[in-house]
């Protein structure tokens, strides 16, 4: 590592352009990804069906001023991040007959627009009394836990059964599906630390280090405050329990274990999804394409940005029909892979302009895995080659510099 830094130091624009890619780093971590597509029962299905049924007429009651369409949306993202806890709000949703608030999420807004859709408040006509009644009678009917929740259970069980000392984080950005993690995975049996926002942050060190020391704990139940400035790579599982839309978060997540000092030489990734709803309609349509769950992909925040602005402000906020939903993600996602294409050409044609680092790269692997001791007289016949093609291309190295080798 010490010859590539001293030899790609030399570059033409070396002054001027550092080139560090987080899938270039050595040794790093593989990422084995998971998506769990969680069917639902018909119970279960009927449920969901009356929720969003109920959100639609609710968003047809509130004041044309009041723009109604994230608040929606997160309420129907909360069905699909768990069932239960939305059928335990639905009373609470049905009485209030004035908007859609924020307290139910954290992390989950990521700019002033949407907090504000979030908190506006504004008078509403009641929803249709057999609306309500529909919504009432499928939340009565669900069971006390939902497919979701058994499919993680199952998941960590085959998680531990892989390796019994292995510590793995879930993450969820819904407080009420929090504290249901929390509860039902104690009641399964699976010993669990949680950390959220109303933990001060001595209290959050205090539970971290608890459960980092303590061979019984395996689980760590996070809302998106586990996913920033803190540093797990004494875990080597990451749960997508339910995941934010904004995919630059989605990596943050994962990075709090795929990091220096990851010790083993892969990583679990794994992302639950239940079927036909919003989330696997356009969320996970994107982040398969793009890759997420598999490699870095902190090149693209400059592109993810906009393309997922755009995606809110049409498929989020406009009443657009599941089959409208799936092509505007489809469309973002043929955006999003355009532009990944265009930035790995540039790279392509860079390894030129750059002193050909790649190629000499490619000759230092060859001969490492060669396995072998390799002499100096190998590594300076090597150097030799390569600066006889700099010498041909774009004159790279200086006199003065060649000469230490010749």
């Amino acid at each position: 590592m010490r010859l590539r830094r001293d030899l790609q130091s030399r570059h033409t624009l070396a002054p001027y352009y550092t080139r560090t890619r987080k899938r270039d780093v050595q040794n790093a971590a593989e990422r084995e990804a998971k998506v769990i597509k969680v069917p639902l029962s018909p119970a279960e299905r009927r449920f969901y069906d009356a929720w969003v049924k109920f959100l639609a007429a609710r968003s047809r009651t509130l004041a044309p001023n009041v723009p109604p369409g994230w608040a929606i949306t997160s309420r129907e993202r909360q069905a699909a991040s768990s069932l239960i806890t939305a059928a335990e709000r639905a009373e609470e949703l049905i009485a209030d007959v004035e908007g859609i608030g924020a307290a139910d999420y954290e992390g989950l807004y990521e700019d002033d627009d949407e907090i504000e859709a979030a908190r506006s408040r504004a008078a509403a006509a009641p929803v249709d009394a057999n609306v309500v009644a529909e919504l009432r009678a499928a939340a009565a009917a669900l069971p006390a836990r939902d497919a979701k929740f058994e499919h993680l259970a199952d998941l960590l069980r085959e998680l531990l059964r892989e390796r019994p000392s292995r510590k793995v984080l879930v993450f969820t950005f819904f407080k009420a599906t929090f504290a249901y993690l929390l509860r039902e995975l104690e009641q399964a049996g699976i010993s669990c630390e949680g950390i959220w926002g109303a933990h001060a942050a001595a209290d959050r060190a205090a539970r971290i280090e608890n459960f980092k020391r303590d061979p019984g704990q395996h689980v760590l139940i996070c809302t998106e405050v586990g996913a920033e400035g803190l540093d797990f790579q004494f875990c080597d599982a990451v749960v997508n329990y339910d995941l934010p839309w904004n995919p630059m978060r989605v990596e943050q997540r994962i990075g709090r274990i795929d990091r220096y000092g990851q010790e083993q030489p892969s990583i679990a990734v794994a992302s639950l999804f239940v079927e036909d709803t919003i989330d696997t309609r356009i969320l996970l349509r994107i982040y398969e394409r793009i890759g997420i769950f598999k490699e870095s992909i902190g090149e693209l925040e400059p592109i993810l940005g906009p393309v997922i602005d755009e995606l809110k402000a049409g498929a989020f906020r406009a009443e657009l029909t599941p089959d409208q939903q799936v092509r505007r993600s489809e469309e973002a996602a043929d955006r999003v892979i355009q532009a990944r294409l265009d930035l790995e050409q540039i790279e392509q044609a860079g390894a030129q302009l750059l002193g050909q680092d790649d190629l000499l790269n490619a000759q230092i692997d060859a001969a490492q895995s060669s396995g072998r001791y390799i002499s100096p007289a190998e590594v300076q016949a090597l150097l030799r080659r390569w600066l006889r093609r700099i010498d041909h291309g774009h004159g790279a190295i200086e006199p003065s510099q060649r000469a230490r080798v010749y």
